[in-house]
This record gives C-alpha cells, structure tokens and sequence, in this order.
C-alpha cells in the first residue's frame, strides 16, 4: 500500500502493492520451534514489507523488546489494510452499478435493434 494524504495507505491505482509477489512461508508446515529457527522473522517482516506497513513503525516492530508496542503498531497496520478494503469494495460495488446500467442500456439498444 502507499501512503496517501488521506492516511488510508492506497496506492494511485487503487490496487494495494502487496500483490506483487506472492508471500509463501517456508516454515509452513514445520513445527513451532523449527519455525523459530528457520526465518519465520523474515518471512514477517516480508510480509509487513509487501503490505507497504511504513518503514518507521516496520523498523521499530522488529528491533523492540516490547511486546504491547509490537501489538500496537500491528494493530494499527491492521486497522489501515481493513480501511483500505472497506475503500475497495465500495470502488467495486460502485463500477458494477455502472456496468450493470450500462449492459442493460445495451441490451435496450440491442433488443430494438433485433425487433426491427
């Protein structure tokens, strides 16, 4: 996601970044502790990075010792991806009224048409 003014984190395109590349967990199917000790730090921080998560708060996530401030700050990346899917599905509910509308003047158009 980039940063916008509005804070809602959206890309120009309005499609988020984190679709570049697909996220896949090595350490998927391992058990808790292999995970711990096969990248799963990295595999996170890969994750947040792809979401756009902002360096600042990314930096801070994975150098503190404060669990309630890793909380926080996933909170709040979380709380932006939710607004930004809010956003989206309101974009895609308004361009299908408006291709709705459009097929059915074309059907209007196409029914005349066919009866001539």
């Amino acid at each position: 996601m980039k940063n916008t003014p509005d804070g809602l984190g959206r890309s120009g395109g309005g499609v988020m970044q984190a679709t570049r590349r697909s996220v896949r967990d090595p350490a998927n199917t391992l058990d808790p502790e292999r995970r711990e000790t096969s990248g799963s730090i990295a595999w996170a921080e890969m994750v947040l990075r792809d979401q756009e998560m902002p360096p600042g708060e990314l930096r801070v996530i994975l150098t503190t010792a404060d669990r309630e401030l890793v909380r926080r700050h996933v909170e709040l990346h979380l709380e932006r991806l939710e607004e930004w899917l809010i956003t989206q599905r309101r974009s895609v509910a308004a361009a299908e009224r408006i291709l709705i509308e459009a097929a059915g003047r074309r059907g209007g158009h196409e029914m005349a048409s066919t009866q001539r």
